[in-house]
């Protein structure tokens, strides 16, 4: 009995020494402080949670996270489904504005978006209660809480007449005068007690930040880059005021890198090479005026986060016009986190190259869409050269590009769809696909093949360069879409309308196709194609699956 109070004695100045921290931040044991006083808002927040980024065009969310690990309370069945359907808390803010006139609502029509950004920034924003119950809780059923003010229970009703709703949730609500703030979440109806009582102590911290440390903050961005020559600056600090805890930043002449992931090797290696990479976007497709706009790369740790944060299901990357951003993760991490049974079941190992690949994949998405105008080419076109470049070398000391080889990813399937005609896509049809054939989920893979594949062959093969057409179909294409959608856009007058945008855009990659294939044989072309895809050396012949019927001595 002595041994164990003398043990507990010699913990005390241990706890006594956390305690002012605890003290000071005022949250109740389980939780955490929200220390973001760049913020408008402050609250407390469960350490069970995992912060999840949010992306550049949020406008009233202020934070969001997510329990990663099962809840007790939950059956076997929902455990197993668990992954998508973590339970998740938010906390938002935004200033109730005054109700508007007839005029008002006319003249607010009358502004319609003039980019991706702006549409999503309208989407995003709020000015009401009434109007974020309809945008951010649409679907839900919202029902105050008897005797608790400003307190309301969230359910999702099933489809199914007799079946229980599939989520709950509970939401709190603060005014402060026309300053609006609350915390809420949702999770499987067995969690949801537990998760109310989370949400309850959430607010109790919740209120609005003292200006003066919100000043002192911002003093600090500034000294980080004072006397600094970097493009876009204040877009920097804004990215570096809304990151997320526990995410770091770096910045690089044209982008400013976000990362979450603990390899600062493949981080520095990844700004070396982003910049390399986009001299030969340059030096290839010059744009027509200076690209001054600063990308965000988001370096996401590993595939779950990359997911969670929006990546698209069966991706590995992405870019984001609206958002200005390029996000993909840590393969090798990726990697490490596999299990025995998984890793039994994989073709080749996850290493930084693959990240890597992704990296000059996606930054050359961000590059075309200004260099043109804004928009995106065809997608034979787009993702054709992204994969492209994606077979980039670049030299460790030099930072250049030392040589562009085949893409890992889609060569084996490209020779299968040139030698046996095995989902081989016809040169007509890949030159005219616009995104809902392109990306079909049925044949998405096999037309990213055949654009690779495309573009491969009329970078490389001498039978293209020295035909006086066939050499000058890309740049033909590249020269032409920019021409026809200045013309195009100039119709819609001084200030286009995103949605005029689209229209000239869409106008613009017919005519370039046109003016690209006009006096060429596409059947001759296609004939050729295949037969240097079939010829060409394969580095990863061992990894590549012939179809059965295909197969000799079947």
């Amino acid at each position: 009995m002595k041994s164990h109070n003398f043990a507990a004695l010699l913990l005390l100045p241990t706890l006594l020494a956390g305690a002012p921290e605890l003290l000071a931040q005022g949250a109740p044991p389980g939780y955490r402080s929200y220390d973001n006083a760049l913020a408008p808002i402050r609250f407390y927040y469960p350490i069970r949670y995992k912060v999840l980024p949010l992306p550049p065009t949020e406008k009233v969310l202020i934070a969001r996270y997510l329990q990663h690990r099962p809840p007790q309370e939950l059956s076997k069945a929902e455990k197993k489904n668990f992954k998508g359907q973590e339970p998740r808390v938010y906390a938002f803010f935004f200033e109730a504005k005054p109700v508007t006139t007839q005029e008002e609502k006319n003249n607010k029509k009358d502004k319609a978006p003039r980019s991706v950004r702006e549409a999503m920034e309208a989407r995003s924003s709020v000015a009401s209660w009434g109007e974020f119950k309809s945008k951010r809780l649409k679907g839900w059923r919202v029902e105050p809480v008897r005797r608790k003010e400003m307190h309301y229970e969230l359910s999702f009703p099933s489809k199914l007449p007799k079946e229980k709703a599939k989520r709950r949730g509970y939401l709190v609500l603060k005014r402060k005068g026309r300053k609006v703030m609350g915390v809420f979440g949702h999770s499987f109806p067995a969690h949801y007690k537990r998760q109310r009582k989370e949400i309850i102590k959430m607010s109790w911290g919740l209120d609005l930040w003292k200006e003066r440390k919100q000043n002192y903050r911002n003093a600090q961005l500034d000294r980080m880059y004072q006397g600094k020559d970097y493009k876009g600056i204040e877009r920097r600090k804004k990215v570096r005021r809304e990151m997320s805890k526990g995410w770091k930043a770096l910045d690089t002449e044209h982008f400013i890198l976000v990362y979450d992931t603990r390899d600062k090797g493949l981080v520095h290696r990844i700004a070396r090479d982003i910049e390399a990479m986009r001299k030969v976007y340059k030096e290839i497709f010059p744009p027509e005026h200076p690209i001054d706009a600063v990308s965000i790369v988001r370096i996401c740790k590993n595939k779950t986060e990359y997911h969670q944060y929006g990546g698209p299901s069966g991706s590995g990357g992405f870019w984001h016009p609206g958002n200005e951003e390029l996000v993909f993760f840590d393969y090798d991490q990726e990697q490490r986190e596999k299990t025995q049974k998984e890793r039994k079941k994989q073709r080749r190992r996850l290493t930084d190259k693959d990240s890597l690949l992704v990296l000059y994949h996606e930054a050359f998405h961000q590059f075309i869409h200004y260099s043109i105008g804004e928009f995106s080419p065809h997608d034979w076109f787009n993702e054709g050269f992204g994969d492209y470049f994606s077979g980039a070398v670049i030299s460790k000391y030099k930072k250049t590009v030392k040589v562009i080889g085949p893409s890992p990813w889609r060569i084996n399937l490209a020779k299968n769809q040139c030698e046996f005609r095995h989902g081989f896509v016809p040169l007509s049809r890949l030159l005219k696909a616009e995104r809902g054939e392109f990306y079909h989920p049925a044949r998405r893979g096999l037309y990213y093949a055949a654009a690779w594949s495309f573009i491969y062959f009329l970078r490389n093969s001498d039978k293209v360069a020295k035909h006086p057409k066939w050499s000058k179909l890309l740049m033909t294409y590249f020269e032409s879409i920019k021409k026809h959608y200045k013309a195009e856009i100039a119709k819609a007058g001084k200030d286009p309308s995103l949605k005029a945008k689209h229209r000239a855009s869409a106008l613009a990659r017919v005519a370039a196709v046109k003016d690209a294939t006009a006096g060429i044989d596409l059947k001759k072309l296609e004939s050729a194609w295949r037969e240097y895809i079939v010829k060409m050396h394969n580095p990863w012949r061992s990894q590549r699956v012939i179809p059965k019927k295909y197969r000799k001595g079947k």
